[in-house]
This record gives C-alpha cells, structure tokens and sequence, in this order.
C-alpha cells in the first residue's frame, strides 16, 4: 500500500498537481514569509523560565504552591470531581474539560496538563494575533506581563484569548461567520464573562449595511 502511495505520488508531482518542495525548501519559505513570528515566538519561550526561577526563589521547597492557587485550584477540582462545590459554578467548564481530555499525555497528571493547555494556546493566541493585527501589536501582547504569566500558570485565559483573536481572524471573511459563531461560543465556554463582548459583534454585523 505505501508503494502505491508513493508511486500515485510522484504522478502528481509530475503533473504539477503536487509541489516539489523539500523540508528544507519549505522551512526556507516559511522562515522568509513569518521571520518575524518565529523570532517573536524564539524570544517569547526563553521568557518562560523565569517563572520557575520566581516560584524557586519564593519557595524553593514547594514550587508547585506557588504555581498552582487561586483559580488555578477550583479549575483542576473541577476536571478532577465535577462542580462539587457551590463557588466552582463561577468557572466555565471548557478549561477544566481540556485538562481533564490532555491528562491522558501525562498519565493521569492534571497539573502538568494544565500547564500544557495554558502554555499551548498562549502560542496560539500569539500566532492568530500576528496574522491579524501583525508584530507590533503581537510584540505587546506577548511581552505584557499578565500574558506571560496567564500563559505558564493554570489559568484559562489564554484559552479564552485564542477563540476570541480566532473570532476576529475569521470575521475577516463573511464566508467564514458560522466558524466564527462556533469559535466565540468556545470563548465564553471559556470564561462566562466574555459573553459582555457580543453586543460588539451585532455592530460589527451590521457595519456593511
């Protein structure tokens, strides 16, 4: 089957249908079109030690204390118990239901999960957000310090930034307003309060009329 595969490739390479491009020609090309977002990204990720650095220096015996609380503790109950408590209703499900789904790559831990998730859509957010307002706004949004440190602790606001800047992307297109509707619904299934925002989206709907 793998030899069909290949043969029924290089037909279509040689029709044009399929470009001839290496791993490395593509990685020049991607390296030419988003230089500047692989620095961006490059610079972002040798910030993050830093919080491991903080959390050692204020207490080096227990790091996992001060990287872990506050919302972070009602999130991980959450997708470890469900909503056994009155003040965890606060918090939407979405977080807690990705660090419960993520777990299975870290054998049962939900706090490296946790971490993981907030890490992950912290380079997402930047990526989105680079293609639609470019490296400067990105630049700021990156290096603004509650985004660096909402995107290393257990917090779902990264989460909640990614489907909105994913919204926004893909309100570009009106071909694309279904996806859009989905993605803002992911947002507030992220955090309840974005919901605030959606009277803004009325008035981006009816600018063109």
């Amino acid at each position: 089957m793998i030899t069909k595969f290949l043969n029924y490739l290089s037909i279509l390479k040689k029709l044009g249908l399929v470009q001839q491009l290496s791993i490395k020609d593509r990685l020049k090309k991607f390296y030419k079109r988003d230089k500047d977002l692989l620095k961006l990204l490059v610079v972002y990720t040798l910030f993050k030690p830093i919080f491991i650095i903080i959390a050692y220096l204020i207490n080096p015996e227990n790091i996992y204390s001060v990287i872990v609380k506050w919302d972070s503790l009602h999130f991980l109950r959450i997708a470890t118990v469900g909503y056994a408590n009155s003040e965890d209703y606060a918090f939407s499900y979405l977080y807690p239901f990705l660090i419960k789904v993520f777990s299975y790559l870290f054998y049962g831990n939900y706090v490296f999960s946790s971490i993981f998730i907030s890490n992950l859509f912290g380079y997402l957010t930047i990526i989105v957000f680079y293609k639609n307002y470019g490296y400067k706004a990105t630049f700021l949004l990156a290096f603004f310090p509650t985004f660096l440190l909402y995107s290393f602790v257990p917090y779902s606001d990264t989460v909640t930034l990614f489907f909105i800047a994913l919204t926004l992307y893909l309100l570009k297109g009106r071909e694309n307003n279904i996806k859009a509707m989905i993605s803002y619904s992911l947002s507030i299934l992220s955090s309840y309060t974005t919901a605030i925002t959606l009277p803004a989206f009325f008035l981006k709907s009816t600018e063109g009329l």
